[in-house]
């Protein structure tokens, strides 16, 4: 990722409740066939499977597969899951 030095940013701070899981990722995930809405809408059912059952060893790659399944996207793609105990 690159970053400008002179770039001005900003901090905020937000309180998360245990058991909070945030999902962050890059728009290669959603980019890949056009259709990023939709795209956004599985990555977040995903999670929220993942949140009900909290069995996941490998959230990302899963979120990854329920998104883009077996296609090749030509963007880098790049998926973080958090979960707070």
């Amino acid at each position: 990722m690159g970053i400008d030095y002179d770039v001005r940013s900003q901090t905020h701070e937000v309180e998360l409740a245990p058991k909070t899981w945030i999902l962050f990722y890059t728009d290669g995930l959603v980019e890949f066939d056009r259709h990023s809405d939709r795209a956004e809408e599985t990555a977040r059912d995903a999670l929220a499977r993942m949140t009900a059952t909290a069995t996941s060893n490998d959230a990302a790659a899963e979120i990854t597969r329920a998104v883009i399944g077996k296609a090749r996207p030509s963007d880098d793609v790049a998926v973080v899951v958090v979960h707070l105990e």
